[in-house]
């Protein structure tokens, strides 16, 4: 009976320090952010598995980028690291894919850890940066008058040129 009592109370003890403890994470954290930390654990390469998806079609007709691999490449990287072996290190930190592009030509292109050109890997927020750069910076000018009166403020320009105006 007394055994029983000791585990009782230590299991109360026990609860008690977990509530405890996702009480203070809360506080200090986004309860949904210490609910993800729980069940889905640190981000990893199998994140894509866990969210809604919306698959895209391929085009018909994709971009291809030129390919004109460029041994300076690793270099450059290994004299801005101090890695004496550019590859190796890419390897050791984990990486996955390590892609160059200058000027719409490929220069660089390898890939780590059993993946290859068509492995799904994660690209946390570099994607939202990437799309961004794709798909450029543009501003619609919304004015209630004529063309050209959109006030300093609210022009951005355009990356290719220009500013797209919406006149209402």
């Amino acid at each position: 009976m007394k055994v029983i009592k000791v585990l009782r109370n230590l299991g109360i003890m026990i609860l008690a320090t977990i509530v405890l403890w996702l009480g203070i994470a809360m506080l200090v954290y986004s309860p949904l952010y210490v609910y993800r930390t729980i069940f889905w654990q640190s981000s990893d390469s199998f994140d894509w598995q866990k969210f809604p998806n919306h698959p895209l079609t391929a085009s018909a007709d994709p971009y291809h980028f030129t390919e004109a691999p460029d041994s300076r490449v690793e270099e450059i990287f290994e004299e801005m690291t101090g890695a004496e072996d550019w590859n190796r290190f890419l390897e050791e930190k984990d990486t996955q894919a390590f892609i160059v592009i200058q000027d719409g030509t490929v220069v660089y292109e390898k890939y780590f850890s059993g993946t290859h050109q068509d492995s799904i890997v994660t690209s946390f927020s570099v994607a939202k940066s990437f799309t961004s750069a794709l798909k450029g910076t543009v501003h619609l000018c919304i004015a209630s008058e004529e063309p050209g009166h959109c006030s300093q403020r609210d022009r951005i320009r355009h990356p290719f040129g220009g500013v797209v105006q919406l006149i209402l």
